[in-house]
């Protein structure tokens, strides 16, 4: 990388921001975020970090700003506190701004960064842009340029790092917000983005791979780490719904895992006969669809008769390893099932974890949740250790015990 620490001009780059806090327009407030929101400054020259502060805590409501001298100093505050926005100086003793970006970039806490420099160049800002950094401004920077970018940033909900979700549950959550954005995949295999556009699953690349090929394949990665940009897909390149990619994902992985399939007995001919591999895989291939075609309407049958019982809200079949809702009934616009499948995601799994921790021998049954007007009753499968039913029913009409019997027989009569 080419050497980015040589010194700059004090006077030019902080002589806007010294100007605007004596202008007539110091008190005016531009927007306001919410409470806790905080920016972190990274600059190794004190007037400028101390010109820009008071000019955000003057210009926005409720902000907090932090500092920090160099990037090393800024990743270190971000191990422990959450900031909503970076604003880095590119030149920097120890680690300059752009070393900031790329290591940020791989680590759990990602979040907005907007670039300043007074030596900016187009292959600067290519490498800002590849990098994920929101904006790159050169100093003296155009004050109310700078803060419709603050603005931006600050306002978009989603942008950020989510941990403690899978990355199906991530994407089906965006899916149901309608949010417009760009997530960026890290895992073993490689690095890859999906792209949003209002909820729909647009564009889709992973290393060499495109489209609905690239999204299959990033739904099977390994532990892949997520960051989330605010930054919509520029193109189109997959057309068919989210839950279609996925379910398609998840029967491929289910085939990845067992490498081969039990073939009827015309495959197991051909084989003898030595035919080609690409022949018997797609006779597998058919099997499984056949077999999955098989499963989802046992799926949808089981979930049908969990909503006969008396008192029933909503209930849902998850894979609380991967996220996926394979199957919902019920609900509606005061309850969202699909949201509260997923969310429930973390609970059988941070219970998994501390059932390992303490070494607890055996299986869960299941999992009560009491609530004021409702019982969740989470019951992971005997058969299936990936998988659990979700019931929400209502406390005055429903009976918790003739709901866990329900869901006993439901699970055994479930083909999955």
């Amino acid at each position: 990388m080419e050497h980015l620490n040589a010194p700059f001009d004090l006077g030019a780059v902080t002589k806007l921001f010294i100007e605007t806090s004596t202008s007539s327009t110091v008190g005016t407030k531009y927007f306001s975020v919410r409470t806790g929101t905080r920016i972190l400054i990274v600059d190794d020259e004190p007037l400028f970090r101390r010109s820009l502060g008071d000019a955000l805590i003057d210009r926005i409501t409720n902000v907090a700003v932090m500092s920090a001298t160099n990037g090393r100093e800024a990743l270190k505050i971000l191990e422990s506190t959450r900031v909503n926005l970076v604003i880095s100086d590119v030149r920097m003793p120890e680690m300059d701004g752009i070393e900031f970006l790329a290591a940020l970039t791989k680590t759990a806490f990602w979040c907005p960064v907007i670039l300043v420099t007074a030596h900016g160049n187009e292959k600067l800002r290519c490498r800002a842009e590849d990098l994920g950094a929101v904006g790159l401004f050169e100093k003296p920077v155009d004050f109310e340029v700078l803060f419709t970018a603050i603005e931006r940033s600050l306002h978009d909900d989603i942008a950020g790092s989510l941990q403690g979700i899978s990355l199906a549950g991530l994407t089906q959550l965006v899916a149901m917000e309608r949010k417009s954005c760009t997530l960026r995949i890290k895992s073993q295999e490689g690095e890859g983005v999906l792209g949003f556009s209002d909820g729909t699953l647009a564009d889709a690349s992973f290393e060499n791979l495109r489209g609905e090929e690239a999204a299959r394949f990033i739904f099977r990665c390994t532990d892949p780490l997520v960051s989330v940009l605010p930054t919509p897909p520029g193109e189109w390149t997959i057309g068919r719904p989210l839950e279609h990619v996925l379910l398609e994902s998840a029967r491929m992985r289910d085939e990845e895992t067992r490498k081969m399939v039990a073939l009827p007995d015309e495959a197991s001919e051909r084989m003898s006969d030595h035919k080609s591999h690409v022949e018997i895989e797609a006779v597998s291939g058919a099997k499984l669809a056949a077999q999955e075609e098989i499963g989802m309407s046992n799926i949808s049958e089981s979930l049908n008769t969990a909503m006969e019982m008396e008192g029933a809200v909503a209930v849902a079949l998850v894979d609380w390893e991967s996220g996926l809702t394979l199957g919902t009934a019920g609900g509606g616009e005061h309850f969202d099932i699909n949201v509260a499948a997923s969310g429930n995601t973390q609970v059988v799994r941070a219970k998994m974890e501390v059932m390992k921790t303490l070494g607890v021998k055996g299986a869960i049954e299941d999992i009560l949740i009491t609530l004021e007007e409702q019982y969740h009753l989470i019951r992971p499968l005997a058969k299936s250790g990936a998988l659990f039913l979700y019931l929400s029913i209502d406390k005055k009409r429903g009976n918790l015990g003739l709901a866990r019997h329900k869901l006993k027989q439901i699970e055994k009569d479930l083909k999955v």
